[in-house]
């Protein structure tokens, strides 16, 4: 077992490069769920999302790899469970927007935009960067200006795609041990 949370978060982030890769995933998800939205219909744009969000988790992992970090924790890490259980959350809560784009597609974004800033909540206790809680409140925020202001589908998806990789870019070059700059 781990010998403290501190040193739990550290190998997580060392593992992961403190969820860069999610982000950047989750960023290009964004931003091809808003496109299928903008040429198909909205509907179309909230299936897509839902589809890449169910491979998520092994999507990153593969990015993870590419930009050279591990992609994998010690199992004795208490906070690897979490992480895995978070995104398992994640994933059943997205599915609930589902029925909120069927109902009123205008609110499937301020939806998931909610979800993502809980997400980030948890993920900041799981990394232990206070670059996570700036993102959970800019998600929060970004779902309460959508709704207020009523913007399109298309709008949502693409202020996600650049909420997420804005943040996960930061990340990553924040926490990357190998960059050269």
């Amino acid at each position: 077992m781990m010998s403290s949370i501190p040193a739990a978060q550290l190998e997580l982030r060392q593992a992961y490069y403190g969820g860069s890769a999610y982000a950047l995933y989750f960023g290009l998800a964004w931003v091809l769920a808003a496109i299928v939205s903008w040429l198909l219909d909205p509907w179309s744009g909230a299936l897509t999302f839902i589809i890449l969000s169910s491979v998520s988790w092994y999507a990153s992992l593969h990015l993870s790899r590419i930009l050279k970090c591990t992609g994998k924790h010690r199992k004795d890490n208490p906070l690897g469970h979490l992480l895995v259980n978070s995104n398992i959350w994640y994933l059943f809560s997205a599915l609930i927007t589902l029925i909120i784009a069927q109902h009123s597609p205008l609110y499937f974004y301020p939806a998931l935009m909610l979800m993502k800033g809980a997400h980030y909540l948890i993920l900041r206790t799981i990394y232990g960067l206070k670059v996570h809680s700036a993102c959970a409140f800019t998600f929060i925020l970004a779902s309460i200006l959508l709704t207020y202001f009523g913007l399109p589908e298309e709008v949502g998806g693409i202020l996600g795609g650049i909420i997420e990789l804005t943040f996960g870019s930061m990340i990553y070059w924040t926490y990357n041990p190998r960059r050269t700059i």
